[in-house]
């Protein structure tokens, strides 16, 4: 299903490249680094389709678990629940990070 007809600046092949290296640092080390994980969760979230933006919430929900709690995580969180139509997590993911920095005004 496509979410929107916005541009998300993530197309099918940045998610491919994303892809192939999160997939080679699976099969080769012991676990993905937090910055392949992460790249490849972005651009899952920016993805037009539901179930790319549901993969890239699962890798950062993971992201999260792993104790490195950074606000880009939960932004993205945020970002990918909004993008699924489901708000009221979303506002659950920004209040998060306005508890996380409570300083930010962005």
């Amino acid at each position: 299903a496509v979410v929107s007809t916005q541009s998300t600046g993530c197309d099918d092949k940045d998610i491919a490249e994303h892809e192939t290296r999160y997939n080679e640092e699976l099969s080769s080390k012991p676990v993905v680094s937090t910055q392949t994980q992460f790249g490849y969760a972005y651009v899952l979230v920016k993805s037009r389709y539901d179930n790319d933006i549901r993969k890239g919430i699962r890798l950062l929900e993971e992201l999260c678990q792993s104790g490195v709690d950074q606000r880009d995580f939960v932004y993205f969180l945020a970002v990918g629940y909004y993008r699924l139509g489901d708000s009221r997590v979303a506002i659950k993911y920004c209040e998060r990070i306005l508890e996380m920095e409570p300083g930010n005004t962005q």
